[in-house]
């Protein structure tokens, strides 16, 4: 009587056991089956999702040359299949994000980020621009984020605060693309260059009416939302002493340091304008402002609370007064009014894309 007690006890035992035994693996084989190989990037093996991921961009992009001469409606469809796939990327990429837990997140946030970085790449490979025009906003400002997100890596730490200000930035960029690409190049910059004739034709304006100091101010405006943009996704306004401030969003080196770039980039693009010379104070001072972050961030250790956070606020100020002193021309078919100031209930065009009739 004992032995057969402890026998189906035993069997008792290792029936439950087995149950125990299954729904871990059955759980276990859930959590790895929901784990990409984009979240294992870089730590070797097959990245089956990722080469995947490449080729379907690659299918999706095609490759194109850009010339003087080429159709309009073949920059028109490339710059909608770049948004396309900017919007599909940024939903993949927050897709990733939120599969992880608390102990994987930084795992998933670099797959995050690498597929961020995959999709810029890809859209940036897909089209090849003559010299002698640049091509497309879009290309032009994809090109120019790379560039960004690549200082980015050699200053930032790729853990901690320095990945999540990186994601930050990257999520904002893709916004601030599409928005440039659906109000700028579909609507009036890719007509206006390709087909020469102005986006606003009203009154006596003949529809081939072609005025090349409006269409220079297509890149001027553009310059402004740039330094609008980094503003709008590096800081943010808070509450403090009873007065409204402004703080970083993330690690402060990030804005000082793009501000840094872009000062210096926008520069140049207003130097070699038509209207270069009305926006001479302007250009002066975005390369004053340039070679002071250059030296303020060469320094060893600027950046850590509260001279970073001060610096931060002072660049702001800087680059808002200097965007106040940017004047964009149009001629009397159409005039494009933008904010001097950074809204941030606004989206990423702001400053530059309200249409207003004179």
């Amino acid at each position: 009587m004992k032995v057969n007690k402890v026998n189906s006890s035993l069997k008792v035992k290792l029936k439950i056991a087995c149950f125990t035994t299954g729904v871990l693996v059955g759980m276990t084989g859930s959590l790895l089956s929901a784990q990409s190989s984009y979240a294992q990037y870089g730590t070797g093996g097959g990245n089956e999702e990722r080469d995947a991921y490449l080729a379907q961009l690659e299918t999706t992009l095609g490759k194109q040359a850009e010339t003087p001469n080429s159709p309009e409606d073949d920059l028109l469809a490339w710059a909608k299949r770049v948004s396309v796939i900017l919007r599909k990327g940024k939903r993949k990429a927050l897709i990733e994000i939120q599969r992880a837990n608390y102990d994987s997140l930084e795992v998933y946030q670099k797959a995050a980020e690498r597929i961020l970085i995959d999709t810029l790449t890809k859209a940036a490979e897909s089209l090849t621009v003559d010299p002698e025009s640049g091509g497309p906003m879009t290309k032009q400002l994809i090109d120019r984020t790379l560039k960004y997100t690549q200082r980015l890596d050699q200053e930032l730490p790729n853990q901690g605060l320095g990945l999540t200000t990186k994601l930050n930035f990257l999520f904002n960029s893709f916004e601030f693309v599409m928005s440039v690409e659906r109000k700028l190049d579909e609507p009036f910059y890719i007509p206006f260059r390709y087909r020469h004739h102005g986006r606003y034709p009203c009154g006596d304006c003949e529809r081939d009416h072609f005025d090349y100091g409006e269409y220079q101010s297509t890149f001027i405006k553009v310059a402004s939302q740039e330094l609008a943009f980094l503003s709008k996704a590096l800081t943010e306004r808070s509450e403090q002493d009873g007065q409204n401030k402004v703080f970083p969003k993330g690690d402060p080196k990030a804005y000082l340091t793009l501000v840094e770039m872009a000062s210096k980039y926008v520069a140049h693009d207003l130097s070699i304008n038509v209207h270069g010379y009305a926006n001479g104070d302007a250009i002066a001072d975005l390369t004053d402002l340039s070679e002071d972050l250059v030296a303020y961030n060469s320094n060893q250790d600027p950046h850590k609370f509260p001279k970073g956070v001060n610096k931060v606020r002072d660049t702001f100020e800087d680059l808002e007064a200097i965007r106040s002193e940017i004047k964009v021309f149009y001629n009397q078919c159409g005039y494009l009014d933008y904010s001097d100031d950074v809204d941030y209930n606004s989206d990423y065009a702001s400053g530059g894309d309200e249409h207003e009739k004179k």
